[in-house]
């Protein structure tokens, strides 16, 4: 960063008017520091607010793995038995709140493709269901939900942030991983660019 006062001499300038200068550039490093924590500041509330995690970038899968899991009633789940159903995988978890916030689409759509489409939450990371029990109460959710993954599972898939939803064919194979945050709009134009299901919303 070019300094105003780097043309000027000290033979130049008086005592006082160098105690200005010296003080002058003590502001503008504080103001860049400053900037630079505020700067870091944002990307760490981004982190925890939006992205909550992000892993390295993996391959992902070409179908649905072998993986066993708990539902909230503490029954073992085994994850490939929703093959054989069009399914939408969403991983989240109660501390994430892009999660919460779109939970309430995710069963809204669920509705409306009952019968065509399998919906299947997995809480990520989090090992009490009362705590995930008290999130699907308060957002409405009532498709099947499951823990018991520690991260293992939704990194194998090729998630790379949470939430992450992905969209699994009746055969077992992956069409695609989604990370971030879905709106209901565009979770049914997936619904319908990967498995045919008109999802249009009762609005439009």
């Amino acid at each position: 960063m070019i300094d105003p006062y780097d043309h000027l001499t000290d033979h130049e300038l008086t005592d006082d008017e160098l105690d200005e200068v010296d003080r002058r550039r003590a502001d503008r490093r504080n103001r860049r520091v400053l900037t630079v924590m505020g700067a870091a500041f944002i990307a760490v509330l981004v982190g925890i607010v939006g992205v909550q995690w992000v892993t390295d970038t993996p391959d992902t899968a070409d179908e649905l793995p072998e993986f066993t899991l708990t539902t909230l009633d503490g029954e073992p789940f085994e994850l490939r038995s929703v093959v054989g159903t069009p399914t939408v995988v969403n991983f989240f978890a109660t501390w994430c709140i892009p999660c919460r916030d779109e939970l309430p689409a995710f069963e809204a759509v669920n509705q409306d493709v009952a019968g065509s489409v399998t919906f299947l939450g997995i809480n990520s990371r989090e090992t009490d269901p009362a705590e995930v029990t008290n999130l699907l109460d308060a957002t409405g959710v009532t498709y099947p939900v499951v823990i018991g993954d520690d991260g293992t599972l939704i990194t194998e898939v090729g998630g790379l942030a949470m939430p992450t939803t992905v969209f699994v064919d009746a055969d077992g194979t992956i069409a695609e991983v989604h990370s971030l945050i879905l709106t209901e709009d565009a979770l049914r134009d997936k619904l319908d660019e990967h498995f045919g299901v008109a999802a249009a919303s009762p609005a439009g």
